[in-house]
């Protein structure tokens, strides 16, 4: 019976601490208390109060597209890091937080213009692309949970003509990222 008792007192201390997540909002630090050493500060307002995104990449300059899962149990952004080739920062990293912690980083190769919660927010999508001179646009879909790259899909362009080439069975979970490609309609020949 005792064991019972503690493992109810304990699923309600799990629940208790679970945080919603209300909003989210960028703001420059000249107005801010600051914390970082980055540009921005992302303060995410939740059912227990206010708190400070953490930076999760040394060379983070920024955040960019927040999001807010729709069960409101989860947030995500990407973080912007400078790189090489631009004077300015560029979304390589998506970051999922959950319950005041990092549950899940996934870093690209190439940018990240977007993304989205998937799946009932067990899985996010990211679309991923060179950042200039494209070639083609990949979508990915990975596990919050473990991480895991669970499906792909791919675009072409083919230049000069700047025709998209796709194939005809387009996964459900790209459409609310999709980018130039694939096309709602079919190009006329």
């Amino acid at each position: 019976m005792k064991l019972i008792i503690a493992l109810i007192s304990i699923m309600m201390c799990s629940s208790a601490i679970a945080e919603t997540y209300l909003s989210a909002k960028l703001s420059n630090k000249s107005n801010q208390l600051f914390l970082d050493n980055t540009g921005e500060i992302l303060t995410i307002i939740t059912d227990h109060g206010a708190i400070t995104a953490p930076v999760t990449n040394a060379e983070q300059e920024s955040f960019s597209n927040v999001k807010i899962s729709s069960d409101k149990k989860l947030v995500g952004w990407t973080a912007e890091v400078k790189n090489c080739c631009n004077s300015y920062a560029l979304p390589v990293t998506l970051v999922i937080f959950q319950n005041g912690n990092v549950v899940r980083k996934i870093n690209s190769e190439s940018i990240i213009p977007s993304w989205s919660f998937a799946k009932n927010n067990t899985a996010v999508a990211i679309s991923n692309e060179t950042a200039h001179f494209s070639t083609g646009i990949g979508y990915e879909l990975y596990s919050i949970q473990t991480g895991k790259l669970l499906q792909s899909f791919g675009c072409d362009i083919d230049y000069p003509d700047v025709k998209h080439v796709i194939s005809k069975n387009v996964p459900s979970w790209v459409w609310p990222i999709r980018g130039v490609c694939p096309y709602t309609t079919t190009e006329p020949d």
